[in-house]
């Protein structure tokens, strides 16, 4: 059955006396190699908070195929890019589900946009576009309220002797009264991690950084930092890419009024800098053959080894050597 659309998911309504349903349907051109729609779950809020997005790809050809593109927010700005791996579309399609904390009043729109090309809307290949709006509606009331929490997937880094990763989380607090709301001092009350390694590499004391007051009808963003240390084998056998669970609870304390306290979580998943660690495992590694000892290497190693391993053995040897 066709109706004449454009190619792509189009949405209709079907009325049938006191009843009605809503539904969609896909209509797509001879030579359509893929289509895609952007959803969003939920699509009202109020007063801001997570909503969970989800990039829904049909693969209409008989191999898969690798697209890349984005989301964008009403702005412009690129809240999520598609590549890679994830933008590898087995036969029949994927999805795609990511979340974004939407704040503001009003109706917010995001676009997606893919193509098989490279990526931008410049009439290159196949290129699809679908849009969604999130509706936030105003809050009742003068208590301030979280709406949003987020936490940065952190990335360890070498730094002057250890491996370094910044714990970035963030609270998106609305004040919905009708004068601004003065913030004396936001701490941490307690916190948690799901994973005992990453608990030890972290700092005991978080670095809280928040506005001096958040406006009537708007919402303040308060930043959560912290610090882990890890050696390269604590790092390597225990954290990198392990998915860990965070938990927050702090307390805000206006300048004038009762304290408000709030707890929340969010996953995150530990990533490390693949250039310092294979570098550092090939000195190290390096060392300990022109020394004549056996060593397990770490898993990162072992993909690099057979091509790193001569040329730092080499340089090495030429070093301690001579």
């Amino acid at each position: 059955m066709s109706f004449g659309f454009d190619p792509g998911w189009h949405e209709y309504e079907v009325t049938c006396g006191n009843s009605s349903w809503e539904d969609r349907i896909l209509e797509r051109s001879p030579n359509q190699q893929f289509a895609v729609s952007l959803e969003a779950f939920p699509r009202e809020l109020d007063g801001g908070g997570t909503v969970w997005f989800t990039v829904h790809v049909e693969n209409f050809e008989n191999t898969a195929l690798s697209l890349s593109g984005f989301v964008e927010d009403g702005n412009g700005a690129v809240i999520k890019r598609i590549n890679g791996l994830e933008g590898r579309v087995p036969v029949g399609g994927k999805n795609i589900t990511f979340s974004y904390t939407v704040y503001g009043v009003g109706n917010h729109t995001f676009k997606l946009f893919l193509d098989n090309y490279d990526g931008k809307p410049n009439g290159e290949g196949e290129e699809h576009w679908s849009e969604v709006k999130v509706k936030v509606n105003p809050v009742n009331g003068t208590e301030l309220k979280q709406v949003g929490f987020e936490c940065d997937d952190p990335e360890f880094n070498w730094n002057r002797g250890e491996y370094t990763a910044t714990l970035v989380c963030k609270a998106f607090v609305y004040n919905p009264a009708q004068n601004s709301v003065g913030i004396s001092i936001v701490s941490v009350k307690e916190w948690s991690v799901n994973n005992r390694d990453l608990k030890d590499a972290l700092e005991h004391a978080w670095v809280v950084k928040y506005p001096e007051a958040i406006n009537a009808s708007k919402i303040g963003v308060i930043t959560f930092e912290n610090t882990a240390h890890a050696g390269l084998g604590t790092l390597e056998y225990d954290l990198f890419g392990a998915n860990v669970l965070v938990a927050l609870n702090y307390t805000i304390s206006p300048k004038s009024g009762d304290d408000v306290t709030f707890t929340d979580t969010d996953i995150i998943n530990i990533k490390q800098d693949d250039k310092d660690v294979i570098g550092d495992v090939g000195v190290n590694v390096g060392v300990t053959i022109v020394l004549g000892e056996l060593v397990e290497l770490p898993r990162t190693a072992k993909l690099a080894w057979d091509f790193i391993g001569p040329i730092v053995i080499g340089k090495i040897k030429n070093k301690v050597l001579g």
